[in-house]
């Protein structure tokens, strides 16, 4: 999965900052998932760049954040979707985490990355293929 690591790498770092953890999905399917997630979250139009007070007050709405590759915005507060991987979720992970497991293992075939980011500022990355 090709990213632009200096697009995402200072959103990635300005979502670390949040008070209650939140949830970062990177897709290069992101236009046709903002369509089918359409309801399932709030699209979002960005004009210009994206700085840390944007950033932090996003990722304060529950759910996850849905961006391409380049680190451009296409919803916020998504309700991510899955199907339980044969080995089932880790319960003690906690809803954010196997939210991710489950909506990875369900697209294993596109190119993306999950990173959930904890209320302590640790962050896990979470692509199906290598777990």
């Amino acid at each position: 999965f090709q990213t632009d690591a200096e697009e995402i790498w200072p959103i990635v770092e300005s979502a670390k900052r949040q008070k209650h953890g939140t949830m970062l999905l990177f897709t290069e399917n992101a236009p046709m998932e903002s369509i089918r997630l359409s309801r399932a979250g709030y699209q979002v139009v960005v004009n210009g760049a994206m700085n840390n007070r944007w950033i932090k007050a996003l990722g304060e709405i529950d759910g996850a954040m849905l961006l391409d590759q380049y680190g451009r915005f296409y919803m916020i507060g998504v309700i991510l979707d899955g199907t339980m991987p044969p080995k089932g979720v880790d319960k003690g992970r906690g809803a954010r985490y196997n939210s991710a497991v489950k909506y990875s293992y369900s697209h294993k075939e596109e190119k993306h990355l999950l990173i959930i980011i904890s209320e302590d500022g640790y962050f896990d990355m979470i692509n199906y293929n290598y777990i």
